[in-house]
């Protein structure tokens, strides 16, 4: 019908709506019958078609349920979608709770099985430490123990002689840290004002990497490859030189400084509220 004016009444947006531009179009709107549906906008190229006039172009058979029409999405689009998480997951990782890229490592994987048991050894670890630190004779009284253990394994097989020798120059090699001060500029600066003595290796860290070390170097005994051939006095008396100069060095150091790596035998200071000196 037209408007007072004269004018065709406007038409309906494409895909909205009745007419022949709507989409799976009826007339008035409403789906057609057969479930036939044109591209967006009814006519060729999108232009609606004229009123009162067939839709051309392609036709497509779209179910009566159908909504409007959907455009995939494009290549880039998908590749920005994030990826799926797996739920439950142990560990860390990329785009997810857990390890593995992109995603999490399920709970009843192998690995997660594996990285669980090894959480549980780290701390079952972590605790036996914290058992041992205040105990410290026991624990140079038991590496002791561990020496003499090496050493006799050493002179009954008569051979790793080189995994003796390696063991030595490690556990010196610690001594020396032990003994060493932590911060060299201040005793450098300092001239009557005292300041405590701070190793570079503190005392655990030392009793920890030797003992370690003993293990290893006790486990190693048991592979013959670890045997090889050597004249052990050259490695005895090359290691006692380098004991006395490296030994020598350190005391010189020590007279340098002025300070002591030991507190044994050293006179302590009692607190005023105990009775001392002010």
């Amino acid at each position: 019908m037209a408007s007072a004016g004269g004018a065709p009444p406007p038409l309906p947006p494409p895909g909205v709506g009745g007419g022949a531009a709507a989409v799976g179009g009826g007339g008035d709107g409403v789906p057609g019958a057969t479930g036939a549906a044109v591209r967006p906008g009814g006519g060729a190229g999108g232009v609606p078609p004229p009123p009162g006039t067939a839709p051309t172009g392609p036709v497509a058979p779209v179910p009566p349920a159908a909504g409007p029409w959907v455009v995939p999405p494009s290549a880039a689009a998908q590749a920005a979608m994030p990826l799926p998480r797996v739920p439950g997951g142990a560990g860390g990782g990329a785009g997810g709770d857990g390890g593995g890229i992109g995603g999490a490592i399920p709970d009843d994987s192998p690995l997660a099985a594996l990285l669980a048991a090894r959480r549980r050894l780290d701390a079952a670890h972590r605790r036996a430490l914290d058992a041992l630190a205040p105990r410290t004779l026991e624990r140079w009284v038991g590496l002791c123990v561990g020496l003499l253990l090496f050493t006799l394994r050493i002179v009954l097989v008569q051979g790793y002689y080189i995994v003796a020798y390696m063991l030595a120059i490690f556990l010196l090699n610690q001594l020396l840290l032990f003994l060493q001060p932590k911060d060299r500029a201040s005793l450098l600066a300092a001239n009557e004002e005292f300041r405590p003595f701070v190793r570079r290796l503190p005392e655990f860290t030392f009793w920890h990497g030797a003992s370690v070390a003993t293990v290893l170097a006790l486990c190693a005994t048991a592979f013959p490859i670890f045997d090889v051939p050597v004249f052990w006095p050259v490695l005895v008396v090359y290691f006692l030189m380098l004991f006395a100069v490296t030994m020598r060095r350190q005391w010189q150091d020590m007279k340098k400084l002025r300070y002591v790596p030991w507190d044994i035998g050293q006179k302590r200071r009692r607190p005023a509220w105990q009775g001392g000196r002010r």
